[in-house]
């Protein structure tokens, strides 16, 4: 970050937060405020990718227990219209954990 990308703000603290600061960054209190906001950031960006991977796993799995399952049934129509649905729900998954992702990397979000 270059000096000129700074934005001049004051903020009232509380005497608690002001020590954290301190703690994080004792020369530079408006530093140790940027570095603790970035963490926050990325840690929000994280969860926002493990939750993206979580919904995607999740409708795989459930999919392939229904996909599974399908042996269970006798009637050849009955095992058909299963395995269609475990692999709709599959499909469903994968490509809307992809189509998700990209989405996100599109809009730099």
């Amino acid at each position: 970050m270059e000096e000129s990308d700074l934005i001049g703000r004051s903020f009232h603290l509380c005497q608690r937060h002001y020590n954290f600061l301190e703690t994080i960054n004792k020369d530079s209190r408006s530093q140790a405020l940027r570095t603790v906001l970035d963490s926050i950031m990325n840690g929000k960006e994280q969860t926002t990718r493990k939750k993206i991977l979580d919904n995607s796993i999740m409708f795989s799995c459930i999919g392939l227990l229904i996909l599974i399952s399908s042996y269970l049934f006798s009637g050849l129509e009955q095992r058909f219209i299963v395995i269609c649905l475990g692999i709709f729900i599959i499909g469903y998954g994968l490509i809307g954990g992809m189509l998700t992702a990209i989405r996100r990397t599109r809009n730099g979000k």
